[in-house]
């Protein structure tokens, strides 16, 4: 009975929450970094649990969470464990989480993706050629990792099931009010209910875990791109990570903390996968070198500015589908698998793991869908955004 009376009053302080909402005037314009969406047509919904709300009430929810203040930033930035100062940013709180690469046998390999296809558990669905994800095998057959040992052994233990799998981020607002909070890591779901926090992604807790982070990945459904044009400034070298991080700052409204670690990442990929990106969106094949492809990607990405990848032979069975993805820049190698296209695989895997490791926060990590469709990827709806400002969240002062 106690257990039917909660759930009845999280239902109405929802109810009530979204009424508000409706009740109120509209905003004045709403700035996440250079964009107004005081007018987008942005939803958020959790089909767990039956959250649905329109444009309106969506921009209400990204104002409300733009404008709260995370208290222990510095006490998550040290949990992570990362350390050192080289190709660290100058003036970054956060250290590089990709230098220094490990280099060591003691630690597992991380499983290959699996998918469940007609009841059947299979390796690599996509068909990726190369499957090897944070880490590579050097010249003299050493595994060498793409980012510092912290990021390789969580890694490790997300693809291969282990305890950092089963973790959390949760919130928790200060007594008496709903606007500055905390974060914390909890072992599990059940931990963190049991505790009175409110879930807000899956995993640990890391740079880009707070709700004013959150109200930009609602926000702006595509940070690809801009990312992708704050990279330019970097031209490659992590001197010029400064550059960088103000660019996303100003471009995205990330805080500085995320803005950092999108920094470190584009800077990594452009190191790491130039020449795979610039044949990828230079129209070229994904395999083997084509020098005019490359030439053509190098006009395209660094003076035009665009990103188009959209190869004659790949397949499309669903017009509506194939639409969207050409909008996007046809990340998608093959629409049928979710294979990406080579650019955006080289991204993944090599710099993916010292990202989601860092960053913490990720669309599908906090139950948000990406312009980026995925056949295989899960949603973590485990995480409900529309509770943060409900009745039942509220402390009450001591």
């Amino acid at each position: 009975m106690l257990i039917k009376i909660k759930s009845f009053l999280a239902v109405a302080a929802f109810c009530l929450w979204v009424s508000n909402l409706h009740a109120q005037p509209a905003h004045a314009p709403l700035r996440l970094g250079q964009v107004d969406i005081a007018a987008a047509v942005i939803h958020y919904q959790n089909p767990l649990s039956g959250a649905q709300l329109d444009a309106e009430q969506t921009r209400a929810l990204v104002a409300s969470l733009y404008q709260t203040q995370l208290v222990n930033q510095a006490q998550i930035n040290q949990a992570l464990q990362l350390k050192g100062d080289e190709g660290r940013g100058e003036n970054f709180m956060l250290p590089n989480p990709y230098l220094p690469q490990y280099q060591g046998v003691d630690l597992a390999l991380p499983k290959l993706r699996q998918a469940r296809i007609h009841d059947k558990l299979i390796d690599n669905p996509e068909g990726y050629a190369q499957t090897q994800e944070g880490y590579r095998i050097n010249a003299n057959g050493q595994r060498v990792y793409y980012g510092q040992k912290p990021v390789a052994a969580w890694y490790a233990q997300i693809r291969n099931g282990g305890a950092a799998a089963q973790e959390v981020c949760a919130v928790r607002f200060e007594p008496g009010q709903q606007r500055s909070y905390r974060l914390q890591t909890f072992v599990s779901a059940q931990a963190a209910q049991a505790a009175g926090w409110t879930i807000t992604h899956q995993y640990h807790c890391g740079a880009c875990s707070s709700l004013q982070d959150l109200a930009v990945y609602i926000g702006l459904p595509d940070l690809t791109a801009p990312a992708r044009l704050c990279a330019k400034r970097g031209y490659g070298q992590n001197a010029n990570l400064g550059k960088v991080k103000a660019c996303i700052e100003e471009s995205t409204g990330l805080s500085p903390a995320c803005a950092e670690s999108w920094a470190y990442n584009a800077m990594h990929t452009a190191q790491n996968c130039m020449g795979v990106c610039l044949q990828t969106y230079g129209g070229g094949k994904s395999e083997g070198l084509d020098v005019l492809a490359r030439a053509r990607g190098a006009y395209q990405l660094l003076v035009q500015e665009k990103f188009q990848s959209c190869p004659p032979q790949v397949p499309s069975s669903n017009r509506a589908v194939r639409q969207v993805l050409q909008q996007a820049g046809c990340p998608l190698e093959n629409e049928k698998t979710g294979k990406l296209n080579a650019c955006l695989w080289c991204d993944e895997r090599i710099s993916g793991p010292g990202f989601k490791y860092q960053a913490a926060r990720t669309r599908r990590n906090s139950g948000l869908q990406s312009e980026i469709p995925r056949e295989h990827d899960k949603l973590f709806y485990t995480a409900d955004h529309s509770r943060y400002f409900s009745a039942s969240n509220r402390q009450k002062s001591p």
